[in-house]
């Protein structure tokens, strides 16, 4: 027994060690970024900073709209559809979109005015990038497509 409690714990511990290890791409690439940049102590404490509050503010709107989601769905289920209310579900969501674009910009300025004069040119050239790489966007998915299911066709 002693035997298979220390297994799992020592499997446990890998595991969290190998989350913990793994960074998203992006978070690499903005990274090897600062490392070019050849950021400060001081620069790399602020934006540092800087990156962690957007980060609550993005999880609290993320949050709050994976909610206005689960509410749309279900005004869409209903025997009676409102379009009043599913409307203003919509904007609540698109709002909550633009919040979250505005919130990544200001974090884009703010972390712009730490820089020098020097470093500002490679991080906006990295900001183009970034857009250029995503390319435009098409819009949300419908549930089904995002879980790699296909939509029906509809029937004649």
């Amino acid at each position: 027994m002693k035997y298979s409690s220390v297994a799992v714990a020592v499997i446990l511990v890998a595991l969290v060690g190998v989350a913990f290890a793994q960074r998203a791409p992006e978070e690499r690439q903005v990274l090897q970024l600062f490392k070019r940049m050849q950021l400060t102590e001081e620069q790399r404490a602020k934006v540092a900073d800087l990156g962690a509050e957007m980060q609550k503010k993005m999880v609290s709107l993320k949050a709050d709209q994976a909610t206005l989601r689960i509410d749309l769905r279900q005004l869409f289920r209903a025997k009676e559809l409102d379009r009043a209310a599913i409307e203003k579900k919509a904007k609540a969501v698109a709002e909550l979109e633009v919040k979250q674009r505005m919130l990544k910009l200001d974090n884009w300025f703010a972390v712009n005015a730490l820089l020098t004069q020097e470093q500002q040119p490679m991080w906006k050239k990295a900001l183009v990038m970034n857009q250029q790489q995503k390319g435009p966007k098409e819009g949300p998915r419908p549930e089904r497509e995002r879980r790699g299911q296909r939509t029906p066709e509809p029937r004649p």
